[in-house]
């Protein structure tokens, strides 16, 4: 109830254009939870705040109690239902209350995993929505930009029948704004406004999850000094702002980076600057470097996430300067013209007969399919008009929706060799002339079969390929004006991280202030960032 306190408290006295809903997430664990979640909702009514509550769906005949992994289930549905919410009600910003317990038990249960490193930096005060990979309009979607906003240039080759190409922003964020206070503190607030302290009984219950067991472990014995909350939460920051310290430096030198994106493709053209004069003797040198492969390695990746770990070959292979006097790097020192890594494709191009700046160009590409690795596909929902289609993220990299206006079974998919031939074929020839241009100039070689396809699959398992949305064919031949006229898609590229434009007059982004409202006497200011 604190941070539903401070937010109504800060709404009244200054006199802010705040706009703050909250949501009570009835787990559905115990008997008496969804008379206790009314009462919490009752409560926040009473402090002027508009409340709902969220109650978690567990699959039938499913005893919670008895999961093995009850923590990860809960906090997987909780978050999907508090998402959805969001995005129902257009909410862009969704605030916790985790404080500095929960950061110190979430540490030192990440030090029991075996975590180690940026493993401990623990729970970040701003970051997207957790655990609702693919939903549209809560994960890192609903908003979209055009090409030209993206500060890109329109591809001279595409076909008329093409959309205007663009980029997906937004999605639900998550902020935490009382990371830095005590639970102690924040009950003695709720305390000093007459506003009741709500805990959920669970987490007495020290056998239930881990997190419980480590809060048991914190509240009944005493730990050495290196143990201690403080301790921890303090060694959490430390390596937290060392984190951010390593980014800021990626970034900046991804802002120095000459990258070309193309969004039909789904590829990105990146030169590199030269790292080894400012890296070399920089004691994290690898890992920045191996962040700044990770933004462009974002860019293309079909994987959520790309670790750290992940992008060891890369890194030595991009920057192998910063690695020469390292004998241990073994066979890391010969060099390739291509290899994969975190699902992306990385080639060595010369471009400087093209007329671009010389030095070294990589083309990063979805890793192309083989026999061993599975081919996504998503299936497209029957009749309804196409702005009535929801949004489905194929492949990590495209939302799309289609309108199907046939009854055979459609399905989007990467595009296989012989389906590709089979379409380019169906074209008449100024068509497939053209297609054949497009291929060669933006999916050379295998990067075509990384293209999404509709396909129809026939009840005797052939199959017809019908389009290729990203660039804008759709089959020709009799089909084409007869069961399949009214096809119809909408595809935008994934929410991506692009180089910052410069600081104009040394201004960037955009901040406001907040006053501490934590109790009498305290002057503290946080900074929060609108995003």
């Amino acid at each position: 109830m604190a941070l539903a306190a401070l937010c109504s408290r800060f709404k009244k006295e200054e006199n802010a254009l705040l706009d703050v809903t909250a949501f009570v997430v009835d787990h559905k664990l115990r008997p008496g939870s969804t008379t206790e979640a009314n009462g919490v909702v009752q409560q926040l009514q009473n402090l002027g705040i508009p409340a709902h509550r969220l109650d978690l769906e567990w699959p039938q005949g499913v005893n919670p109690l008895e999961l093995p992994n009850l923590e990860t289930e809960a906090r997987r549905l909780r978050f999907r239902a508090l998402g959805l919410a969001c995005s129902q009600r257009k909410i862009r910003s969704l605030l916790l209350a985790h404080h500095r317990d929960d950061q110190a038990e979430t540490v030192l249960t990440r030090l029991v995993a075996g975590r180690t490193s940026i493993g401990l930096q623990g729970i970040r005060p701003v970051a997207d929505i957790p655990e609702c990979y693919g939903i549209y309009g809560v994960y890192q979607s609903g908003r979209f930009r055009f090409l030209r906003e993206c500060h890109l240039p329109r591809e001279e080759y595409q076909s008329p029948k093409a959309p205007s190409p663009g980029f997906e922003t937004g999605g639900v964020r998550v902020m935490r704004p009382l990371l830095r206070f005590g639970k102690d503190r924040l009950s003695a607030t709720c305390a000093h406004w007459n506003v009741p302290w709500v805990e959920d009984e669970t987490n007495s219950d020290r056998t239930l999850t881990v997190r419980n067991a480590v809060r048991h472990i914190f509240q009944s014995h005493r730990l050495p000094a290196a143990l201690t909350k403080e301790s921890i939460s303090a060694l959490s920051n430390r390596i937290a702002a060392d984190v951010a310290t390593y980014q800021e430096a990626a970034d900046k030198l991804f802002g120095e980076c000459q990258v070309e994106v193309n969004i039909r493709s789904g590829t990105v053209a990146v030169r590199f600057p030269d790292l080894a004069s400012e890296l070399k003797i920089h004691s994290k040198g690898s890992t920045i470097a191996a962040m700044l492969v990770r933004r462009a390695a974002e860019l293309v990746t079909p994987e959520p996430e790309v670790s750290l770990q992940q992008l060891q070959i890369p890194v030595h292979q991009i920057f192998p300067d910063l690695f020469e006097d390292d004998c241990s790097s073994g066979a890391a020192n010969k060099l390739y013209r291509r290899f994969t890594a975190a699902g992306v494709m990385f080639s060595r191009q010369d471009r400087s007969k093209e007329g671009h700046a010389a030095g070294e160009w990589w083309l990063l590409s979805r890793q192309i399919p083989s026999r061993d690795l599975l081919i996504p596909f998503t299936e497209i929902n029957r009749f309804l008009p196409l702005k009535e289609q929801p949004f489905q993220l194929f492949d990590g990299r495209f939302w799309i929706r289609v309108r199907n206006p046939s009854k055979r079974r459609l399905t989007v998919r990467l595009s296989r060799r012989e389906e590709l031939s089979k379409f380019i074929k169906s074209l008449d020839y100024t068509a497939a002339t053209r297609l054949s241009g497009v291929l060669q100039k933006v999916a050379p070689g295998g990067i075509r079969y990384t293209l999404p396809m509709l396909v129809v699959e026939n009840a005797d398992n052939s199959t017809e390929p019908m389009a290729l949305p990203t660039l804008g064919f759709k089959l020709g031949g009799s089909q084409a004006d007869g069961e399949w006229a009214d096809l119809a898609w909408d595809v935008r590229y994934r929410k991506v991280y692009l180089p910052r434009p410069p600081k104009v007059d040394g201004i960037e982004g955009n901040e406001s202030v907040m006053t501490s409202l934590l109790g009498p006497g305290h002057t503290e200011q946080h900074h929060i960032q609108h995003l």
